[in-house]
């Protein structure tokens, strides 16, 4: 174990300084449905989710993906990307839909509905996000690797 500093807790047992949450990490800008999108990594956090208004990045789309995964493999990491950059696409392409009359709609509820022509059209454009972000992505996801099994 690393040398690091620790103190005596109240009960007397020794305590070690808390791990401080790793933050979000904007690893790329790329243009999607006309806008520009931003893709962070999330290395504290499982699953994924994307804002089509994101607050903390100026309103701009954004995706998120988070680093934490079940079995730790980067299969998982990268169909989280998948997914969501689909789902974002598929979004601004006004081809997912929601049930009338739900107001906080669970994702479980939304609908994809499109032609064989529009679903090329997502895929392309899905690819080319995907493929000019995955060397950022896999980087932060091998950091935060290195920092969990340093931590």
């Amino acid at each position: 174990m690393k040398n690091k500093k620790s103190s005596m807790g109240t009960s007397g047992q020794q305590t070690l300084p808390k791990k401080k949450p790793a933050k979000s990490q904007l690893i790329a800008e790329q243009e999607l449905c006309g806008l520009r999108i931003k893709v962070v990594a999330e290395p504290d956090a499982p699953g994924g989710w994307f804002f089509v208004t994101d607050a903390d990045y100026d309103g701009a789309p954004a995706v998120h993906v988070g680093l934490v995964t079940d079995t730790g493999a980067w299969h998982d990491v990268f169909d989280t990307l998948l997914h969501e950059v689909l789902e974002v696409t598929l979004a601004l392409m006004d081809l997912r839909f929601t049930p009338s009359y739900y107001v906080g709609v669970p994702y479980s509820l939304f609908v994809f509905h499109f032609t064989h022509p529009q679903y090329q059209e997502a895929m392309s454009r899905v690819a080319r996000v995907v493929c000019a972000v995955e060397p950022a992505l896999r980087k932060c996801w091998n950091e935060a690797r290195r920092n969990a099994d340093a931590g």
